[in-house]
């Protein structure tokens, strides 16, 4: 089976045969995002495939989708941690309740508050963060690895004292919608070389993103599913925004965390 496929996915023949899932979403509960969950998860039902909610630093996203029925059965549970290094680590739960648990005992208490245009960093040490998720029922993987240079993970992870940290991780994007095709196929290479399973995502910000860059296998369930990503049964696929999209959604983002940044700051003065 082909296991890569940089196309626009056929999402209508895919769900004949594969469980489909975006894995790496945000909601309007991100920093730099104002989708609504409720939108997402009606397009989620139109498209017949399953989202991962990875919000930075927070769960708040995850939790307004499982007040619903349709929510509980759409959506997977998940994280975007941004360490204090300023990486960032995906991370899948099986059970949204070991999710607020982890949310709650480990990344809640290294928050800080934001204080600029750049993303919600947490004073979480990816030294301590990877290792901790070895105690967890969680799928871990390493997204848009060669992308922004202060986010970017690849070259971290490439330093012989940090190249041990990998063994932590089970997975690597290899597809992100707003990467560039040159990224992404260094990502693929690094998934390849270190025989890493892979994934492949949106990481879409705006609705209308949603199901462009997919993970999928031949599993019948939300844990069928995380086990086939942590043992390399997927099919990834995906195609990359042209440089226009690709920087009206960098703009987007931009003005999305300007504008939330100073409702946040106004809500503080009021406080």
């Amino acid at each position: 089976m082909k296991r890569v496929a940089f196309s626009a996915p056929d999402l209508i023949n895919m769900r004949k045969h594969y469980m489909v899932a975006d894995m790496h979403f945000h909601t309007c509960y991100s920093h730099d995002c104002s989708t609504p969950v409720e939108k997402i998860l009606e397009k989620a039902r139109l498209l017949g495939i399953r989202v991962a909610i990875t919000d930075h630093n927070t769960i708040g996203g995850v939790l307004k989708a499982y007040e619903t029925p349709l929510g509980r059965k759409l959506i997977i549970p998940g994280i975007e941690v941004t360490t204090k290094q300023g990486k960032d680590i995906l991370i899948y739960f099986y059970d949204v309740r070991d999710l607020v648990r982890f949310f709650e005992q480990k990344v809640k208490p290294h928050k800080k508050q934001k204080s600029s245009l750049r993303s919600d960093r947490t004073k979480y040490s990816i030294y301590d963060l990877l290792p901790d998720l070895q105690l967890e029922r969680c799928v871990v993987a390493i997204p848009h690895p060669v992308g922004a240079k202060t986010r970017a993970s690849y070259g971290f992870f490439q330093r012989r004292k940090n190249q041990r940290l990998l063994s932590y991780t089970h997975a690597i994007e290899v597809i992100n919608e707003t990467m560039t095709h040159k990224s992404n196929l260094t990502a693929l290479g690094w998934a390849i070389q270190y025989q890493k399973p892979m994934t492949a995502g949106s990481d879409g910000h705006m609705l209308k993103r949603l199901g462009e860059a997919v993970t999928a296998a031949h599993v019948t369930t939300r844990a069928g599913l995380l086990d086939a990503i942590k043992h390399g049964h997927t099919f990834v696929a995906g195609k990359e925004l042209g440089l226009p999209e690709r920087v009206g959604t960098y703009l987007h983002i931009v003005k999305e965390k300007a504008r939330i940044g100073k409702n946040r700051r106004m809500r503080q003065k009021l406080s």
